[in-house]
């Protein structure tokens, strides 16, 4: 009889939780395509005022997703941002690539970042010229993207590409489009800003009312907890202008776990509202360094078990990599605070800082050098300056919780370190 009552209870538990699930995120792959053109003085122009393993971004996504065929996985997320600039070609050489995927059966969720719609920066390079390539609007996101989250929904919002999608009997995704591509124009190509139309929040709490007895998980492309001190204040941009109304929104119906990209940093954040928890698992881009990707998995209704890999496969692709994106850092750095008529040799001081706190936060697990923030040899201006852009410095570095492999628990906010 208890060999039976045993097997019983087993059975039960089993028909209760199934199999974990398990899902892999990806965030700003910029894919391009290299027939657009890599060549020039356009195209240097374009990729040493940015970091972007552009040339390489293709392989890297191809590396994902040969390693998402070895694993066993329920669906992908893509929080944003999937072409350089919103291109056509881009967009259709990322749904090419992953047809595999889908005869798998696996399924790939995608939102638009600010880099995917009706962006005036969709250029074909050639030697010392650029010329536009057709880019894609709204509708045709949705339409091309139909099998990605745009169709078989529980509900699709009229006002901006946010859709719920029911992922198993008790839980759904909520994918939300806070990107306000509308604004762009020959002169503003990209917003890179993000916000929530106010009839999407209704939207939202519409259906999450209607769904309350159910649970969540939310991607969208803009960070919805700051990551580091005065993220909201110095990288404006990066944060959802109305951030707290979201989190107000969700916090009500339970909601705790948001995957987001954006800024290009493996990072957790999380945030205490009414007694709960609310995480935003930031995840990196394969086009900059260290080019990573998460696997998440469900333990139960209170553990969250996530994986960090990285998409640089060898020693030597790694150290191209990593000085790649510390290199181009540096140099904007260096050529934006030399021209605050700062010395040039306290310029290459502080430029080299910000590279490597911004290098460390994209890496995750960061951590402050002794002395780091020492300021006794500089100048008055210099120090003036390391002062006013602390959050480019200090506030990179300093992280309260780990981000990388790591056990969270839902209910007590305790975020731990997987051994």
């Amino acid at each position: 009889m208890k060999k039976f009552l045993s097997f019983f209870f087993i059975f039960i538990f089993i028909l209760s939780y199934g199999k974990n699930l398990r899902f892999a995120i990806i965030s700003d792959i910029h894919l391009y395509d290299t027939i657009l053109g890599i060549r020039g003085s356009k195209f240097n122009y374009y990729i040493e005022n940015d970091r972007k393993l552009l040339k390489e971004s293709s392989i890297l996504f191809d590396n994902f997703l040969k390693d998402i065929q070895n694993e066993t996985i329920d669906f992908i997320l893509v929080t944003g941002d999937i072409t350089k600039d919103g291109e056509l070609i881009n967009h259709k050489l990322f749904i090419e690539k992953t047809s595999d995927i889908f005869k798998k059966g696996i399924k790939i969720f995608v939102i638009p970042g600010n880099h995917d719609i009706n962006n005036f920066d969709a250029y074909r390079y050639y030697e010392d010229s650029m010329v536009r390539v057709e880019t894609i609007q709204k509708k045709d996101f949705e339409n091309l993207y139909k099998d990605f989250g745009y169709s078989n929904y529980f509900s699709k919002d009229d006002n901006s590409l946010s859709y719920i999608q029911k992922i198993t009997q008790d839980l759904f995704l909520i994918g939300l489009d806070g990107c306000q591509y509308f604004l762009n124009d020959e002169k503003n190509p990209s917003t890179v800003w993000g916000k929530i139309d106010k009839k999407s929040l209704i939207w939202l709490e519409k259906n999450l009312e209607i769904l309350k007895d159910k649970k969540f998980i939310v991607m969208i492309h803009h960070n919805i907890i700051e990551h580091f001190k005065g993220q909201k204040k110095g990288y404006p941009q990066y944060v959802l202008q109305n951030n707290l109304q979201l989190l107000k929104i969700l916090s009500k119906y339970n909601v705790n776990l948001i995957f987001t990209g954006h800024f290009h940093a493996n990072d957790i954040s999380r945030k205490k509202i009414n007694d709960r928890f609310i995480f935003d698992i930031e995840t990196g881009s394969p086009v900059t360094f260290p080019s990573p990707y998460r696997i998440v998995e469900f333990e139960n209704d209170t553990f969250v078990k996530i994986r960090t890999y990285s998409l640089l496969k060898d020693s030597a692709t790694y150290f191209y990599s990593k000085n790649y994106t510390q290199t181009g850092i540096y140099n904007i750095a260096f050529r934006i605070i030399r021209g605050l008529k700062i010395s040039q040799k306290e310029s290459d001081i502080l430029a080299k800082k910000i590279s490597f706190s911004m290098v460390s936060h994209y890496c995750g697990d960061e951590t402050m050098p002794e002395n780091f923030f020492k300021t006794k040899d500089f100048s008055i201006k210099a120090k003036f300056i390391m002062y006013l852009k602390k959050d480019m410095f200090k506030n990179l570095l300093v992280d309260s919780t780990p981000d990388n492999d790591v056990l969270i628990n839902l209910f007590s906010g305790e975020i731990s370190k997987l051994k």
